[in-house]
Formats: C-alpha cells, sequence, structure tokens
C-alpha cells in the first residue's frame, strides 16, 4: 500500500490528531519525496512531458516552448506540486493555437501580491497591466 499525505503524521500522532496504530502500519518504509520547489531540475523535463502528453490528446502541433515561458515555469515555486504543473500545462495546451505554446504567465503571480494591493483602481490597473504584458499589446 502506498499512501500520501502534506501533513507532519508523526507529530499528528504526538498531538493525538492521528491514530498511532495506523501510523506505524503505514510507516513501515517511508519514502519522502520533496516539494516540486525543491527539485527546479525537473521542471523542464516534466514540462515537456505534459505538453507532449496533452498536445498529442488534443491533436495540436506544439513544437515549441520559449525560452521566457520555460523560465517563467522554473521560478514558479508549485504550491499544487505536479498535479498544478500538470493542470496549468493542459490549460495552456488548451489555449495555444499555434505550434508554440502559449501560457496564461498572469496565472503565475502570487495571490498576495494580486489581490492584496490596494484599492480597486490599483487592482484594475494592475490586471490590465498584466494582460497588455501577456497580450504583448
Amino acid at each position: 500500500m502506498v499512501a500520501a499525505t502534506n501533513r507532519d503524521l508523526a507529530k499528528s500522532v504526538a498531538a493525538r490528531e492521528f491514530r498511532s496504530d495506523l501510523f506505524y502500519r503505514l510507516n513501515v518504509f517511508p519514502v519522502r519525496m520533496p516539494p516540486l520547489r525543491e527539485r527546479v531540475n525537473d521542471v523542464p523535463l516534466l514540462v515537456r512531458y505534459f505538453v507532449q502528453k496533452f498536445a498529442r490528446r488534443m491533436n495540436k502541433p506544439i513544437e515549441t516552448i520559449p525560452t521566457e515561458t520555460m523560465n517563467a515555469l522554473v521560478g514558479w515555486e508549485w504550491p499544487g506540486n505536479v498535479r498544478e504543473l500538470e493542470n496549468f500545462i493542459e490549460r495552456s495546451v488548451i489555449l495555444s493555437a499555434g505550434k508554440v505554446l502559449s501560457v496564461p504567465l498572469a496565472e503565475l503571480v502570487p495571490a498576495s501580491s494580486s489581490f492584496f494591493s490596494g484599492t480597486l483602481e490599483n487592482l484594475e490597473r494592475q490586471h490590465i497591466i498584466r494582460v497588455l504584458r501577456e497580450t504583448r499589446g
């Protein structure tokens, strides 16, 4: 059996939030998989794999991933790990019209900087600027 969690189960057992007998059954051979943000070298490999997978599935001839795009993808922390990256690439393939992967880079902005930046007017301005950059005017 393979089980995965993002919680520290040993701490949960100590705090009596998780059953110790179940923990010891699951903890026979623990494997720690570091988060994607600690494996940045894996991001380009995963991006290329997911682009091929979804392009083939959708019959789209995507052949190129711009360097700027790949740099942005490598620089993102991927709090949702590989699943978040996979979903993002699938959405990007859906949005791509030609042979070049079109990625909604504006989505790779931390929520704190995009939602808590002051007035509604300032938020609208940031959104317009982001869209203009993404669409190149």
